[in-house]
């Protein structure tokens, strides 16, 4: 596993370099265009874990190293729980860049105060944010990067990423059927009211982004098993 986690964070830590000094610069140009600091950290750690984990998928398909591997002393379970594993250290970096874009805005916001240049936008940002918003915003970001890992992972695993990205586009487009339909009916009331009662309660959106991380970590370790199952059934 170790091997593993080692072989893709070499071959991912240029691409996670570039990707983290753009999410950076883009996480800082959002935080002031849409005058809001809580949309930066899901969006840039979306952005950089997601690139980062298709990219390491598509070159370990196009340079024929899946076969090479196989090759070596690493099981096949050993591939599968490597890969999570490394690909949950992109996340992890993602949320980190996030965090800190959102820090440099707010620093940013802060200074332009200091020298009297106080309009909405950079009031807003200059102003800080609420700990447990900020911590359920990013909770939002982890949670829809671990949704999309864990449906793609185990179909790259059984078919190759090539194969995989054939149904992706499908599955997408189900989920937003359902989403849709979902809003669309009366349940939207529901939610409405839910949320509003998150937010009533100083704890709440901590308690829920708490909620929404063990959610992410289950689900991520039950497409992991699922995954390990696919690929050892694959052939090569």
């Amino acid at each position: 596993m170790k091997a593993m986690i080692l072989s893709d964070l070499i071959i991912m830590r240029k691409y996670l370099a570039q990707q983290s000094v753009i999410g950076l610069a883009l996480g800082i140009l959002l935080a002031f265009v849409m005058e809001n600091p809580y949309v930066v950290s899901p969006l840039i750690s979306v952005t950089v874990s997601g690139n980062c984990a298709f990219t390491v998928l598509a070159l370990d398909e196009r340079n024929g190293w899946e076969r090479y591997r196989l090759a070596l002393p690493i099981s096949r379970a050993n591939v599968v729980s490597g890969r999570y594993a490394s690909l949950a250290i992109a996340v992890a970096a993602g949320l980190v860049v996030g965090l800190v874009a959102s820090l440099a805005a707010m620093a940013l916001a802060s200074a332009f105060m200091a020298m009297g240049y106080d309009v909405d936008g950079v009031r807003a940002l200059g102003e800080g944010i609420d700990p447990g918003t900020y911590t359920l915003s990013a909770s939002m970001g982890l949670l829809f990067i671990t949704v999309a890992l864990a449906v793609t992972l185990p179909l790259a695993m059984r078919s190759g990423m090539t194969k995989a990205v054939r149904f992706i586009p499908m599955i997408i487009v189900l989920v937003v059927i359902l989403v849709s339909a979902a809003i669309g009916s009366n349940d939207a009331l529901f939610v409405a009211e839910f949320l509003d009662g998150i937010f009533a309660d100083p704890n709440g959106p901590a308690m829920l982004a708490v909620a929404s991380l063990v959610g992410s970590i289950a689900l991520y370790a039950v497409s992991a098993g699922i995954a390990a199952r696919l690929y050892e059934a694959r052939e090569m």
